[in-house]
C-alpha cells in the first residue's frame, strides 16, 4: 500500500514494487495525494516541476491502459462529518423540494432514500432526515434489520454548488491531476470544450452518494451500488466513513469494497452473465441487458465460479476514508458499503477514454426504447469534434505566435545592426575630424 521510493521512468518496476495487489496483471497505483500535489507556482525545468511532471506521465501510463488508479490521504480542509451535512440539509433545502420529489405533507424534514434493505429496491421512500443519519452515525446497529438506506439525488448535480458552495470547492480543489478532473478548464478533460453559449454540456457533478452499510453480507438486503459501468471516466472520493462494524466495534478495515473489471473483460462478463443470471446472489428477475440494467452483483462465490469458467478475474480493494479511485470509462464495477459511507464523485472525458465512451453510446442504442439508460446524455461524439476543433486552433495558435515570435526576432537584430551601423559611421566621422 505504501509509495515511499521516489518516482522513477521505469513505470511499470516501480509499481511492481509499491502498489496493491499480488498479482503483476491487477496491481493498482496508489500514491499519495501529497505525493501528486502541484505548487501554485512552479517554474519550468525545477525540481517540482519534474516530479510532478513525472507523476502525471506515471497516471498517464496506467490510465492508457484502463487501469484504475487510488491516490490516498487525501486531506479536505472542510469538515464532511454527518452532523454538518444534516444541518445543511435541513437549512438550505428549497422550500417543498425533498432529494427530488415534493412533499406532500406538511413535514418538510423529508429526503427521498432508496431501501437496499429490500433487496436493492429502486424505487425511493420518503425517510425523515434526522432518523438517516442518527442510522448513519456510530450507533447504526439501533436501525431495524433489513433496513439499509441510500440517500438519492442530494443534493442533485446541478445544485451543489448552490446548497454546499464551501464543499463544493473543497471538493473540486483537493482532486488530483487537475488537467484531467477540472470541470472548468482543464486541458484534458474533453467536457470542457464544449462551449456553453452554443451547447448544452453533459452534468458530470459532483455528485454525493451518502449511504448506510454494515459488514456482514445479508443478501439480498445488501448495501450495494450494482454491476454498471459508467458513461465517462470518472474520480470517487470517500470523504467520511464510520468506523465501526455491524456489532458496533471499531473495525478500521471498513470502508467501500470495490471489484473493477478490465475493459476487455466486458463481453465474456456479459456473455456469463446472460447465462447465469438467475442463479447469482443479487439479481433482477427481468434483464435487458446484464450491464446497462444496474440488476447484478456478484459475490466473492459468483466471482470464483465466474472465474472458473471464464478466467476473468477483476480488481478488488477496500476503499478508506480519505482515498480517491479514478475508474476508467468501459471498466465494469460494483460497490459494497461495509460500512456507512459519504462519498463524493466527479465524471470528466479523457483522450484515452473517449474511445470507451463511444462504444457505450453505441451499446445504448441497442436498449429498448423506454430503457432507464438509453438516453445518450454525454455527447461524445460532439465532444469529440469540438476537442479536435480545438486542437487544431491551438495548433494555428502556436504556429501563429512562432512566426510572430520570428518575425520580431528578425526586425529587432535588423534594428541593432542600423543601430551599430550608425554608431560606426558617426565614430569614423568624428575621427576624419
Amino acid at each position: 500500500r505504501t509509495l515511499k521510493a521516489p518516482f522513477v521512468r521505469d513505470a511499470r518496476l516501480d509499481c511492481l514494487k509499491h502498489c496493491r495487489g499480488a498479482e503483476q496483471n491487477r496491481v493498482v497505483w496508489c500514491p499519495t495525494a501529497e505525493q501528486l500535489q502541484r505548487p501554485e507556482f512552479l517554474e519550468c525545468g525545477s525540481e517540482d516541476d519534474s516530479k510532478y511532471t513525472e507523476a502525471l506521465r506515471h497516471f498517464q501510463w496506467h490510465w492508457r491502459r484502463g487501469e484504475p488508479v487510488i491516490v490516498r490521504e487525501i486531506k479536505p480542509k472542510v469538515s464532511w462529518k454527518p452532523e454538518v451535512m444534516e444541518r445543511a440539509m435541513i437549512e438550505k433545502r428549497t422550500k417543498g423540494f425533498v432529494g427530488g420529489r415534493t412533499s406532500d405533507g406538511p413535514d418538510d424534514g423529508l429526503v427521498a432514500v432508496i431501501n437496499c434493505g429490500e433487496g436493492g429496491s429502486t424505487e425511493d421512500e420518503l425517510f425523515p432526515i434526522k432518523q438517516f443519519f442518527k442510522q448513519f452515525k456510530d450507533k447504526y446497529t439501533e436501525a431495524p434489520l433489513g433496513q439499509l438506506l441510500k440517500l438519492k439525488d442530494w443534493p442533485s448535480e446541478d445544485d451543489f454548488h448552490s446548497k454546499l458552495p464551501r464543499h463544493y470547492y473543497d471538493f473540486v480543489s483537493l482532486l488530483p491531476f487537475q488537467e484531467y478532473t477540472n470541470n472548468l478548464d482543464g486541458p484534458l478533460n474533453m467536457c470542457t470544450k464544449l462551449v456553453p453559449e452554443i451547447y448544452l454540456p453533459p452534468d458530470l457533478g459532483p455528485k454525493s452518494y451518502i449511504a448506510h452499510g454494515v459488514k456482514k453480507r445479508q443478501p439480498p438486503n445488501d448495501s450495494i451500488t450494482r454491476m454498471h459501468d459508467d458513461m465517462s471516466d470518472a474520480v470517487n472520493v470517500l470523504l467520511y466513513s464510520t468506523k465501526t462494524d455491524g456489532e458496533g466495534k471499531e473495525d478500521l478495515d471498513v470502508g467501500a469494497e470495490w471489484q473493477i473489471w478490465r475493459r476487455p473483460d466486458k463481453r465474456p462478463l456479459m456473455d456469463w452473465l446472460w447465462a447465469n443470471s438467475k442463479t447469482i446472489g443479487y439479481h433482477d428477475d427481468h434483464m435487458d441487458h446484464p450491464v446497462h440494467d444496474h440488476a447484478n452483483y456478484l459475490t466473492w462465490e459468483d466471482q470464483a465460479k465466474m472465474a472458473e469458467d471464464t478466467g476473468v478475474h477483476g480488481w478488488t480493494f477496500v476503499q478508506h476514508e480519505g482515498e480517491g479511485v479514478f475508474i476508467p470509462a468501459g471498466c465494469v464495477h460494483q460497490v459494497r458499503n461495509t460500512t456507512c459511507c459519504l462519498k463524493v464523485a466527479m465524471d470528466f472525458v479523457s483522450p484515452e477514454g473517449i474511445l470507451s465512451c463511444l462504444t457505450r453510446t453505441a451499446e445504448q442504442r441497442t436498449l429498448p426504447t423506454n430503457h432507464a439508460h438509453k438516453e445518450d446524455k454525454l455527447q461524445a461524439k460532439l465532444m469529440l469534434l469540438q476537442s479536435a476543433e480545438w486542437a487544431c486552433q491551438a495548433i494555428k495558435d502556436e504556429k501563429l505566435g512562432k512566426s510572430r515570435h520570428a518575425e520580431e526576432q528578425e526586425k529587432a537584430a535588423s534594428k541593432t545592426a542600423n543601430t551599430a551601423a550608425s554608431k560606426a559611421a558617426k565614430a569614423k566621422k568624428a575621427r576624419k575630424i
